[in-house]
């Protein structure tokens, strides 16, 4: 009978043991979301080389999604395919860690918007903000900010759209990103050239076109010149153009 107490003891001790992550799995997931924005390319390796199975525990498990999706992320890897952030989200939706929770809900985002699922990325947008009026985090709530005037672009609700591109230049200000500052001024100047407002158009695109040249951002100085070249061409200034 004390033999069987005993045995019961050691397979209640096991049961007890196996049902948290190892340390070595779960340093491999902190090392990885340490370095996810600078070195996207290693974070996604090490989270790749980690085995789900080894994973314990609904918070661990939202934890490994959450970095995942952002290494896929900075990596530059759009996925509309919610099979890893849509659990995430459920479980950190009712959490009061607003640090992660803002991060799940902006990455469960983006994949509504790859998936062309706008008035579902705009909930989680929305649902990123809430979390956002807790913490202090200006990247990510200039990135909120930016993907929610895309959807109202798209949606041709121009004066929301402007309203949140502003709140996402003056965020990227707050953390000197004057990449991404670049990129949503020229989105400003775009839609003003939508509503044909002209001169403000001319404004934006010429500040994102110089910032283009300071910068060496090659890959964005394409985007104001030919809105501007249209501008140009619609308002009869062809020596410009």
């Amino acid at each position: 009978m004390r033999l069987l107490r005993h045995i019961s003891l050691l397979f209640a001790l096991m049961l007890f043991v196996g049902c948290y992550t190892d340390e070595h799995t779960a340093d491999l997931i902190d090392c990885a979301e340490r370095i996810v924005e600078e070195h996207p390319d290693s974070a996604l390796t090490i989270m790749r080389s980690i085995d789900p199975e080894t994973i314990y525990g609904d918070r661990d498990m939202a934890h490994y999604r959450l970095v995942y999706g952002e290494a896929l992320y900075h990596s530059k890897i759009d996925s509309d395919n919610d099979s890893l952030t849509r659990p995430m989200v459920e479980y950190y939706r009712y959490n009061d860690n607003h640090t992660e929770r803002a991060r799940a809900m902006y990455q469960h985002a983006l994949v509504m918007f790859n998936g062309g699922k706008n008035a579902e990325s705009m909930y989680y947008l929305l649902e990123a903000e809430k979390s956002l009026e807790h913490i202090s985090n200006p990247r990510l709530a200039g990135l909120v900010h930016n993907l929610k005037g895309e959807i109202y672009g798209l949606e041709c609700l121009f004066a929301n759209s402007l309203e949140e591109y502003e709140k996402s230049a003056e965020c990227y200000d707050e953390t000197d990103l004057q990449y991404h500052k670049t990129d949503v001024i020229d989105d400003i100047g775009t839609i003003y050239k939508h509503l044909q407002e002209y001169d403000k158009a001319e404004h934006y695109l010429t500040q994102a076109m110089q910032l283009c040249i300071d910068h060496s951002y090659l890959q964005l100085l394409p985007y104001p010149l030919w809105s501007l070249a249209q501008i140009y061409i619609e308002t009869n200034r062809f020596d410009k153009c």
